[in-house]
């Protein structure tokens, strides 16, 4: 029920793209470490094969259906920044379960391509079983730089393959990722240098974190006036992006996940983000706490849905000729 309740939180600020922990999600993780398994794909291998459970996906994707979400996207298959290792992933091996690979095995290693192979033989056919596979997409690696895309575009070409043509969606910036046809929807960070070279890009989402909040960007830290957390959805509109990836709605952790937090004592993940960054709600016994700032990011989504409805009656030009009368011009102009 602990679920739902955040689930249902988190459709009525506005999102409709939930992430799906198909493994325990390889994000915030320190080099070594691991977090808090949250697997929802049981493996088991036996007699030299890989066998798939898929019975708690089919809970979570129900539960998450019923709260009104649209979309799934799939945990990242890689690890973060640069895709050099593989996910945490349990198997059980004799009535035992053991992480098999996590960051001791190479992301190109035959071992993990034969997992792969496998599992998303499996997967695609349970998606499309459920009629998602157009609702679906899928991560390889958070953030990696231009020093990644080599490995980048050699990761997207096996997955590309295998996966049933599910969209890869990943928070990358450099803009060599897209020339190089390795990502179908690149999402951009807001500082990114790289930003106007994606002009033409469509689909494409932008983004923010940590440290995004030079030069008036937009963000919903503790010291942001709420305004500023609020032009986000003007912003994106004027912008013309398809979406916009949320970090981070309930991340109660320090920093690479050494260890859990109380949110309502520590803000800032150890003292490593800046206060805000990690979450915008709060646990509570029977349900979930909302802050000021989710209330400010539900008014911006609802910006941006109002700004679609107009264009319908009017046009898009219209549309952008108001925000700029009223001095929305980019991500850094705005009243």
């Amino acid at each position: 029920k602990y679920f739902k309740f955040y689930v249902d939180a988190y459709v009525k600020m506005g999102n409709n793209t939930i992430l799906t922990p198909i493994f325990t999600p390889p994000l915030d993780t320190a080099v070594g470490g691991e977090r808090l398994t949250t697997q929802l794909v049981k493996v088991i291998y036996q007699k030299g094969k890989y066998l798939f459970d898929f019975s708690l996906l089919k809970e979570f994707i129900s539960i998450c259906l019923h709260c009104g979400v649209k979309y799934f996207e799939l945990s990242h298959l890689y690890s973060q920044w640069g895709g050099k290792a593989c996910p945490k992933i349990m198997v059980e091996k004799n009535g035992k379960l053991k992480n098999e690979f996590g960051w001791k095995v190479k992301s190109t290693s035959y071992k993990y391509k034969r997992f792969l192979k496998a599992f998303l033989k499996e997967l695609t056919a349970f998606l499309a079983s459920e009629n998602l596979l157009d609702k679906t997409f899928m991560h390889l690696t958070d953030e990696p730089s231009a020093q990644h895309v080599k490995r980048y575009v050699k990761l997207s070409k096996f997955i590309k393959k295998h996966n049933g043509g599910i969209p890869i969606l990943d928070a990358l910036s450099c803009y060599e990722f897209f020339t190089k046809k390795s990502v179908d929807i690149p999402v951009v960070a807001i500082d990114s240098p790289d930003l106007k070279l994606f002009n033409g890009v469509n689909p494409k989402m932008l983004y923010y974190c940590v440290g995004m909040g030079t030069n008036y960007l937009t963000n919903r830290y503790f010291t942001m006036p709420l305004g500023r957390t609020a032009i986000l959805g003007m912003q994106l509109y004027s912008t013309g992006v398809q979406g916009f990836l949320h970090w981070g709605f309930n991340f109660y952790n320090t920093q690479y996940s050494l260890k859990s937090i109380n949110p309502y004592k520590e803000t800032s993940a150890g003292g490593q983000f800046l206060a805000g960054d990690s979450f915008v709600v709060y646990p509570k016994e029977n349900g979930v706490n909302y802050s000021i700032r989710y209330f400010a990011l539900l008014r911006g989504f609802e910006d941006y849905r109002l700004l679609k409805t107009v264009q319908q009656k009017h046009s898009r030009e219209r549309v952008l000729q108001i925000l700029n009368s009223y001095g929305v011009n980019g991500l850094n102009e705005y009243p």
